[in-house]
């Protein structure tokens, strides 16, 4: 088999999973494999792609939160991916806002890095509403799953419980129930179809409203 003919095979190998991992079958309609396995590659050139670089990134794109991080490297909110090799991948350091949680043996954040921190927050939760896989949904909110950067840029660091609606309706439809309350994936909430004991796609939740569950 020809290079030319392998690198093609490659290509859509790699757009079949990842449509099949994120469950996000009309990704083909909103970009090309070509660019599927651009962004996965990013920073880094096509051009150069080797075997070896096929068989790593083949190994990378085996976690979602991978798939997920460089989908979505255009976003403000979400941190950078520097670089990989082989199954490893180096992303960019935060402080997680664990280290400012409220505590009688920690010096509390400063009020104006405070506000910043909650004006961040308001615009993470618009930018989640509209990206290039839909609206999102963070389902697992909690301090250490959220860092700042040095730039002071509130981002999600721990993206695996991040999905998009389809996803999420597809989790949140599964349980049997008897209330809304056992409509739950995570911090994420469905309503309960009573009459039929099923949790319906309806999603009660939204990011901002998951925030104030949690605290």
């Amino acid at each position: 088999m020809e290079q030319d003919q392998i690198f093609e095979l490659f290509i859509s190998h790699v757009s079949d999973h990842v449509k099949n991992e994120l469950s996000f079958f009309e990704l083909d309609k909103i970009m090309t494999e070509q660019k599927i396995l651009e962004l996965l590659w990013q920073p880094h050139s096509l051009e150069k792609l080797s075997f070896a670089d096929m068989s790593s990134l083949w190994l990378l794109i085996q976690r979602d939160e991978f798939i997920k991080l460089q989908l979505l490297q255009d976003m403000k909110h979400i941190p950078r991916v520097y670089g990989f090799c082989g199954k490893f991948y180096a992303v960019e350091g935060v402080e997680t806002l664990e280290q400012f949680s409220f505590s009688p043996f920690k010096k509390p954040m400063p009020w104006k890095k405070r506000l910043k921190t909650a004006l961040d927050f308001l615009e993470l939760t618009q930018e989640f509403s509209k990206t290039l896989l839909g609206k999102l949904h963070h389902c697992d909110i909690q301090p250490g799953n959220f860092g700042i950067t040095k730039a002071a840029r509130v981002v999600a660091i721990d993206i695996d419980t991040v999905f998009h609606s389809k996803q999420m309706k597809d989790f949140l439809e599964q349980p049997t129930c008897e209330s809304d309350k056992q409509c739950d994936f995570f911090d994420c909430m469905s309503a309960c179809n009573v009459t039929e004991h099923q949790c319906s796609r309806n999603i009660l939740t939204n990011n901002l409203q998951v925030r104030q569950i949690s605290y």
